[in-house]
């Protein structure tokens, strides 16, 4: 039998968003939308500095890798990578636990 785990990987990824971990990644009823995106040059520039899309990648490398329960809300935030907004961050860290 063989083991796959990428503990140190999770960790990595939490560390960066400053959350801990969760046991269910999705908060069920959840809505996000493009309504969520920035709409003014100041929201932009708040989200400007915010590492979203490689927070998502390493969340999908990490979901088809070893953990599949994280795909579906992974996918569902990945949906947001052209336009970022606050909830959508918030959410991204807050399925992860913080």
């Amino acid at each position: 039998m063989i083991s796959l785990m990428q503990h140190a990987y999770i960790d990595t990824i939490l560390n960066l968003m400053d959350a801990n971990t969760v046991r269910v990644p999705m908060e069920l009823g959840l809505h996000l939308s493009q309504g969520h995106s920035p709409s003014t040059t100041t929201e932009k520039a708040e989200m400007a500095g915010v590492p979203y899309h490689e927070v998502v990648g390493l969340l999908m490398y990490a979901a088809l890798g070893t953990c599949p329960n994280m795909a579906s809300a992974t996918v569902t935030v990945s949906q947001f990578m052209q336009d970022p907004g606050k909830v959508h961050w918030e959410w991204s860290s807050a399925f992860l636990g913080t």
